[in-house]
């Protein structure tokens, strides 16, 4: 016999059908339920002023929020009844109309805003945490009531004048310090941005030193400009690793360009390390140099910094053939003995030469007085078989790694890390070279000119070049 079954469809199901409709359905106690229509409110939004999106601009009744598209359009639909209508924008004086009627089944046109921009100031904040911090930007009150949003941004709306502003925050330092501005009525001062970072010098310490330093990140000169930052840290026995911030380095522009760092400590013998902050990238290196705490040392000087790198890993790879092949590195192996940086070849490699000494492999153990690679040298390594050999490490800087050449024949690195022509690599020593070859080509100078078949030095080359004289050759290349 077949069974009669009645299907309960709650209110809520009911009320969530009709909106997918014009109507709204509403119950009665008793369970009925009945229909009312809607109607709806619609007009343009427009901005007097600055450099607003008219689309993010937030329209409000009744709880109820939409966003004008692009030509400032916008349309509410609401239940009858008299309501309160709000346009509101950030960096725009809000505005309120009051009163509008709803009518079911039909339109309320006219109901436009015209957002005039408020007075004030806007910026960015950008909150940087390393080892120490842990703040979100949308914790910091920038004013009363007033924290930026989710990316950083904040408007603060000020009367007409010139003020000294800043933002602080406990375990912070922030660039710049403070920033004068200046408010004019009707207009919104933009662009006042600031960084946070956790880096506080240590307080109430007994000594200080200074360095003074250039430093290169990636091969490339790292400057003050922006947001880039630079701090000195310590650790010592009682404080490990990370250590806390010893200084923040000052940015001098005369008479050279140069990080200027006056380093405190409570101890003697502290090992203090680098970091940077790249606002380019938002990340933060350690630099690859250490220096040893004493206090007074003075470490550098505005014409000749001391020299720190902060590293990108670089990888150099060697398609070595059976037989010799001149090689050189741009890159600074970590363990430079020759154990290890040609132990991935096994028995595949024989032996490596430089100019004064030679290493031979037997039964896996290297035999002679060539024990590690020396940065600036070129070596010549033979091979039982054909094989690549990588290298990975940090990048030697060419231009402020001179190599030291004697009178007559020296065994040489190329450094740079693309092929430049004799003329422009040479520059530094052209009074004084005589003959430059690699395995396969040569060149030699007479009167400023070069002839030969070499025209230009290649990375992964080794080259011997033979001098009248002593000089020093730098590779003036990527400066």
């Amino acid at each position: 016999m077949l069974r009669k079954t009645s299907i309960a469809i709650p209110l809520s199901l009911l009320l969530l059908f009709s909106l997918l409709s014009a109507d709204v359905l509403l119950g009665d106690d008793d369970g009925s339920v009945y229909a009312i229509q809607t109607g709806t409110i619609e007009g343009t939004v427009t901005l007097s002023g600055g450099s607003g999106n008219v689309e993010d601009v937030e329209i409000t009744a009744n709880g109820i929020t939409v966003h004008p598209d692009s030509t400032g359009y916008y349309s509410i639909e609401l239940t009858p009844g008299i309501y309160d209508v709000t346009a509101i924008l950030l960096c725009y004086q809000d505005s309120t109309i009051v009163g509008v009627e709803v009518l079911p089944e039909q339109t309320t046109t006219g109901v436009d805003f015209t957002l005039q921009q408020s007075t004030g100031i806007s910026g960015h904040i950008t909150v940087v945490n390393t080892y120490w911090g842990s703040m979100n930007v949308q914790d910091i009150q920038i004013a009363p009531g007033v924290y930026p949003d989710s990316t950083g941004f904040y408007f603060v709306e000020m009367t007409p004048g010139v003020y000294d502003f800043s933002i602080s925050c406990d375990g912070y330092t922030s660039k710049p310090s403070e920033i004068e501005v200046m408010v004019i009525e009707g207009q919104v001062t933009t662009g006042v941005d600031f960084l946070l970072i956790d880096w506080v010098p240590l307080a109430g310490t007994l000594y200080s030193m200074i360095v003074m330093a250039n430093i290169y990140l990636n091969g490339e000169f790292f400057d003050g400009s922006g947001f880039n930052m630079a701090g000195a840290f310590g650790t010592n026995q009682y404080v490990p690793n990370p250590g806390t911030c010893r200084s923040i380095g000052v940015w001098q522009t005369n008479p050279t360009d140069f990080w200027y760092f006056t380093i405190v400590s409570n101890y003697q013998g502290d090992d203090i390390y680098f970091m940077i902050y790249d606002s380019e990238t938002g990340e933060v290196h350690t630099c690859n140099e250490t220096v040893i705490f004493w206090d007074n040392t003075v470490i550098g000087s505005p014409t000749d910094p001391f020299i720190l790198t902060a590293p990108k890993v670089w990888e150099q790879g060697f398609a070595l053939i059976d037989n010799w092949n001149w090689i050189s590195t741009y890159v600074h192996p970590d363990d430079p003995s020759i154990s290890e940086v040609f132990a991935q070849l096994g028995n595949a490699v024989y032996q490596v030469k430089s100019q004064t000494a030679s290493a031979t492999l037997i039964d896996t153990i290297w035999i002679g007085d060539l024990t590690e690679l020396t940065d600036g040298e070129g070596y010549l390594v033979q091979m039982n078989e054909p094989a690549t050999l990588i290298i990975e490490s940090i990048n030697i800087i060419a231009y402020n790694t001179p190599i030291n050449l004697t009178t007559e024949w020296n065994w040489i690195a190329y450094y740079p890390q693309e092929a430049v022509n004799l003329q422009t690599a040479l520059t530094s020593i052209e009074d004084n070279v005589n003959q430059i070859k690699n395995q396969t080509q040569s060149a030699i100078n007479y009167g400023g000119n070069w002839y030969g078949d070499l025209t230009a030095m290649e990375p992964g080359i080794g080259y011997k070049i033979n001098m009248n004289a002593e000089d020093v050759l730098i590779y003036n290349i990527g400066k």
